[in-house]
């Protein structure tokens, strides 16, 4: 009995230190599920940032940089903003010009394109040659030479009245498809333009003529198609993370949770738990079969809101008068275009952290105990994510927009900023704590990346330099956001190091974050948004309204179709998409640019060392390339959490650990 006794002591204390390993790993891989899955929300979030950040670069920079003033000239320029001047021919034969600051960006593509600088997009209008001509002669004065004079001028107007109009046409488009650009194939592309101009008088070689000039200018998804995108897919995961807390989970369980696709994904934290859990028990001493997996968090782990800032992008938009009559021609409308509910990132709402806890309870067999089924025990462990963020905990809509109201043209006014829902609100971002994207400096600095001077003196630019730089990471979002370095070496980083791809210079980062996987449907989700964001864009606040000839309902469907195209075809497939994403794994690009990109260096906007950027705790002690000592790193680690302090103290919503990390 005493041999007996002690063999079964220590079978028992074995058996229990057993279960209770199997209930800490089970917690564990709990958290670290969670952990991963804030993860990718975290760079899903600062990716609809960045995508913000891209359409406020083309509109703010790529809009206006063909001009003969941008963005060098001081015009209406203040210490914070660039003053995008304007020059206004008053209604008089004299024809004075006066440069108006107009204050806010306006978006107008020379019909030559970009890459060289010309005055058409300056100019607002143009005095009448024919008007100015004719003042010079009586009334009845007039020669047959001097008729033939002045139909030659007219002839003139009129081919600069044709030119004004595919301007016009081009401005329209290019920010619609900025903001609105469904597909990236050239038949979707072909499809919108069809749409977009037809009501205008270009012809087919016209229309020819502006996609070619202007389809470099509108590469990729535009903001509201692929942040929608990017949306479904946080959606998705927060759905995951509030996955109802499972009973009573056991093998046969889980088997059939592994047997079905949608429930595998849905049912992701509760298999890696048990199957943890497994993996520390010894089945000759506690059956697997007699494992029973009690889930104890709270059902709702986390709740997400939506930031989706309403604004106005200005476009300039002729409307020729009588060429004959009028004193200026080419006259140009500055219209604001009301861009509503744009996504733009999500924001954690304050409460309990996200946390998992389980009980686990198994039988173990003892070898001289006359029980038959062995003596049941149990063991209860918990765990959480810790050590990062999704973004900002107090991000708003103000923040990605500036409210601007644009001056006068003469004593008309361009926006009377009536509309509540977008008042006069522009988008805009803050780079550093003083700076924005209209500052001067920031404009001048991106003038000076990938800029040609040519041997007549003039300036061809290429924009993927600047595009690289302006959705890369700035001093103003370290510490707030979840940023991914880029790929580096082991001795570069020691303990941050993530390879990303075999490609040590890979610049896409694939990620599991499926959309709407057993949570939904996408096709239905899509006209949701769509039917927010149409249901009051466009001029008479109606979704059947027309802006400028503009058939919105028309558009709407357009676009809904080819996002649902989208995502129905190249995401389910790979192919066709942007960087190769699926409906399954999300594929972005790695935000940091390399120090090679940025001229002059060092540049006080672009963050370019990945130290710069990792903003998670780390341990004091950690060991590195040189030694060992403190490092910071990024994304969320998981820790064990007592479970007192689950049932009674609680815990704090944000870590103490945070605090040791150095920016």
């Amino acid at each position: 009995m005493f041999f007996s006794f002690a063999i079964n002591t220590g079978v028992l204390i074995t058996a229990k230190i057993s279960v209770q390993s199997a209930a800490d790993a089970a917690a564990y891989a709990g958290a670290a599920t969670q952990a991963r899955q804030l993860n990718a929300i975290s760079y899903l979030n600062y990716d609809m940032r960045r995508q913000f950040k891209k359409f406020v670069y083309r509109y703010a920079y790529l809009g206006n940089v063909a001009s003969s003033q941008f963005p060098n000239d001081p015009t209406g320029a203040s210490a914070g903003h660039y003053g995008y001047p304007k020059i206004f021919h008053p209604d008089e034969i004299e024809g004075h010009k006066m440069t108006i600051p107009f204050k806010v960006p306006v978006v107008c593509i020379p019909i030559t394109g970009t890459a060289h600088k010309s005055d058409n997009c300056v100019k607002l209008n143009l005095p009448s040659t024919v008007a100015q001509t004719k003042s010079f002669f009586p009334n009845g004065g007039l020669t047959a030479i001097t008729q033939a004079f002045l139909q030659s001028a007219a002839d003139i107007s009129r081919m600069q009245g044709l030119q004004c109009g595919k301007t016009s046409a081009a401005n329209l488009f290019v920010l619609v498809q900025w903001l609105m650009r469904g597909d990236i194939t050239d038949a979707a592309f072909s499809q919108t333009l069809d749409q977009m101009t037809s009501t205008g008088n270009l012809s087919d070689q016209n229309k020819a003529d502006l996609k070619k000039t202007i389809q470099h200018l509108v590469d990729g998804l535009g903001l509201y198609p692929r942040n929608i995108i990017t949306m479904m897919r946080i959606l998705t995961l927060e759905k995951l993370l509030n996955a109802t807390a499972k009973k009573d989970i056991q093998k046969d369980t889980v088997d059939s949770f592994e047997a079905d696709k949608t429930n595998a994904e849905m049912n992701e934290r509760t298999i890696q738990a048990f199957k943890s859990a497994l993996s520390n028990l010894n089945n000759e001493v506690i059956s697997h079969d007699s494992v029973i997996m009690q889930e104890l968090q709270t059902d709702h782990q986390i709740t997400l809101n939506e930031i989706k800032p309403s604004f106005n992008a200005y476009v300039q938009y002729m409307n020729n008068q009588d060429l004959t009559d009028g004193t200026t021609i080419c006259n140009a409308q500055i219209i604001a275009f009301k861009a509503k509910k744009a996504p733009a990132g999500v924001v954690k709402t304050p409460g309990t952290p996200v946390h998992y806890a389980v009980k686990i309870k198994a039988t173990a067999k003892l070898l001289f105990l006359p029980i038959k089924d062995g003596i049941e025990l149990e063991a209860f462990a918990s765990a959480k994510p810790f050590g990062s963020r999704i973004g900002p905990a107090n991000l708003s809509e103000s923040d990605f927009v500036e409210n601007i109201r644009p001056s006068k043209l003469g004593n008309e006014e361009v926006n009377d900023c009536s509309d509540a829902s977008v008042s006069c609100n522009v988008p805009n971002l803050k780079i550093t704590n003083s700076d924005t994207f209209y500052s001067p400096g920031y404009l001048v600095a991106l003038s000076k990346i990938g800029t040609t001077v040519n041997s007549d003196g003039s300036e061809t630019f290429t924009f993927p330099g600047g595009m690289a730089n302006s959705i890369a990471p700035q001093p103003y979002e370290v510490g707030h956001y979840n940023i991914l370095p880029r790929p580096a070496s082991v001795s570069d980083m020691a303990y941050e190091f993530i390879p990303y791809s075999k490609d040590q210079n890979s610049k896409i980062y694939r990620f599991y974050a499926p959309i709407f996987t057993g949570a939904g449907n996408p096709t239905q989700k899509i006209t949701d948004f769509m039917d927010e964001v149409f249901g009051t864009t466009s001029v008479s606040g109606q979704t059947n309204g027309n802006f400028n000839g503009v058939d919105m309902l028309a558009l709407k469907s357009t676009i809904q179709g080819q996002i649902i195209a989208y995502v129905n075809g190249p995401l389910m497939s790979g192919k066709g998409s942007e960087n190769e994403e699926t409906t399954t794994f999300a594929a972005i690009e790695l935000p940091m640019v390399p120090a090679t990109t940025v001229s002059p260096s060092p540049q006080k906007y672009w963050l370019t060392e990945s130290k710069e950027v990792l903003s998670s705790w780390a341990p004091l002690f950690t060991r590195t390339s040189s030694g060992v000592g403190f490092k910071p790193r990024f994304g969320y680690s998981v820790k064990f959490v007592a479970m007192q302090d689950l049932l009674q103290a609680g815990m704090n919503e944000s870590d103490s650990d945070e605090g040791n990390v150095s920016h």
